[in-house]
């Protein structure tokens, strides 16, 4: 947890995301489907904000979900996300035989 209100939960939930995503061998650009869950959807014009700031064009898909909580009362958002894993060599997205 961060103290602070939902733009600093915000930032920590995808600077979270892009470190998991580096430490499977993937990136921010390489999210195919990102799915960010809010307990309130007054937050989004924040979420837009956010997905700007992260994401680059072409913009991956999304759903923004509102939802009535999440793991922890103090949590306002949780990102998932589907990415391809890159070829360490190539930087081709890996395909399902060689992993």
């Amino acid at each position: 947890m961060v103290e602070g209100g939902f733009r600093e939960q915000a930032e920590q939930a995808f600077a979270n995301l892009q470190r998991a995503l580096e430490a499977g061998g993937s990136s921010l650009r390489d999210i195919i489907k990102v799915t960010i869950f809010v307990t309130d959807m007054g937050n989004f014009g924040e979420v837009v904000e956010m997905r700007r700031k992260f994401f680059q064009e072409p913009y991956p898909a999304d759903t923004i979900a509102e939802v009535r909580a999440l793991y922890d009362p103090r949590v306002m958002i949780e990102i998932e996300a589907i990415a391809a894993v890159r070829d360490r060599l190539s930087g081709a997205p890996a395909s399902g035989a060689e992993r």
